[in-house]
């Protein structure tokens, strides 16, 4: 398996009302040789469920550890665990 051209990084944080269509219309996009990275940082809502519901092998979700502790560490470092 070859790698995407194109990384999305989407980080979210308590997106539960929203992250579905979020997800979902990026998914939708006509380019599809890309994968979409979303990083949580620290959802106390239903995000962690509801992304864990949307099944795409272009679909990546991690959790930033201990985000729950700072949750205005933000951008940052999604952009780094993105990166790897």
């Amino acid at each position: 398996m070859t790698a995407p051209r194109v990384s999305v990084l989407m980080p979210v944080r308590n997106a539960g009302p929203y992250v579905a269509d979020a997800v979902r219309a990026m998914l939708a996009q006509t380019f599809a040789d890309f994968e979409l990275i979303v990083v949580d940082n620290g959802s106390t809502d239903a995000t962690p469920d509801v992304l864990a519901s949307i099944a795409d092998p272009r679909l990546r979700v991690t959790v930033l550890p201990g985000s729950t502790a700072s949750p205005r560490r933000g951008m940052p470092p999604s952009r780094w665990r993105g990166a790897r």
